[in-house]
């Protein structure tokens, strides 16, 4: 790939539309590759070729490539700075549009289209669309296998991105880190933790983490993860009872109080008592 870029930079006479559209594609990744590596070195360099990427794809007309990098470099800068991005509604939209504009210029298991399925349960994950995302990459990972093979790399791929989607992750009370939830105990009054987890899954070394048992109301579920409501009494509220959605605000001082959007359509927003919300480890079969 860097070749490529080399040759080109060198004889402008072929920087034809096809051949910048393969710059292009090498720029992208060699950027993708400098962000994974995650120093402020690499990212820098990330920054570089994903703003060459843009230019490039510019000239193309491409929209939702520039798009896509415009993302790409805004995740850089947040990183950079030590901050998350946030992704809102309009740009769920725009990586539902790119996945979509994959499936009628390449089909539905063509591997790139595949990537790019994975990319939009990253953004949707990023936007604590945790059930979306956990649902869509089952779907995903079922096909890859059966078009693929388990071996494939694209099939390995997004049973990684799966399984760390279904890590439920919570933070303690005592501002000890964020650790992997496994299951409650005592009627879900204990509930039984691993980690510390670090920032990025991928780097995860479970021989290094601990497992602890701690009382289940110490323990705050990061935004986004999925839960179900159980023992609401008020008339209001009764209807809500066994109900899935994912904790997408918490609320006082203690954060004893939560905002859940549920999955079901037509149940609004309702903000819920900590203590009516349970972590659903499993999703079930959606109705």
């Amino acid at each position: 790939m860097i070749s490529i870029i080399e040759i080109a930079d060198k004889d402008p006479s072929l920087q034809h539309d096809g051949m910048s559209h393969s710059i292009a594609m090498a720029e992208t990744s060699i950027g993708e590759f400098r962000y994974e590596l995650g120093t402020k070195e690499d990212l820098e360099e990330a920054k570089t070729h994903f703003i060459r990427s843009k230019d490039l794809w510019e000239g193309l007309g491409e929209d939702l490539d520039v798009r896509a990098m415009e993302r790409a470099i805004r995740m850089v800068g947040a990183k950079l700075s030590g901050t998350e991005p946030e992704l809102d509604a309009e740009e769920i939209l725009f990586w539902r549009k790119l996945y979509n504009d994959c499936i009628e210029r390449f089909g539905e298991n063509d591997i790139f289209t595949i990537e790019q399925g994975v990319d939009l349960a990253t953004a949707l994950h990023d936007a604590d669309h945790i059930i979306e995302a956990e649902r869509f990459l089952t779907t995903l990972a079922q096909k890859c296998r059966r078009v693929h093979g388990i071996d494939h790399k694209v099939t390995k791929e997004t049973l990684v991105a799966l399984q760390e989607i279904k890590v439920r992750q919570v933070y303690l009370s005592t501002g000890s880190g964020v650790f992997q939830a496994l299951r409650y105990e005592s009627d879900r009054e204990r509930i039984v933790l691993q980690g510390p987890l670090p920032e990025h899954l991928d780097e995860r070394n479970v021989d290094k983490e601990k497992t602890l048992t701690i009382d289940s109301k110490d323990a705050r579920s990061l935004k986004g993860t999925p839960v179900v409501c159980h023992s609401l009494q008020l008339r209001s509220m009764v209807h809500l009872n066994g109900k899935i959605g994912e904790i997408r605000a918490y609320f006082g001082e203690d954060e004893s109080i939560c905002l859940v959007h549920f999955e079901e359509e037509g149940l609004n927003p309702t903000k819920v008592k900590l203590e009516n919300v349970r972590i659903l480890f499993e999703l079930p079969e959606k109705k």
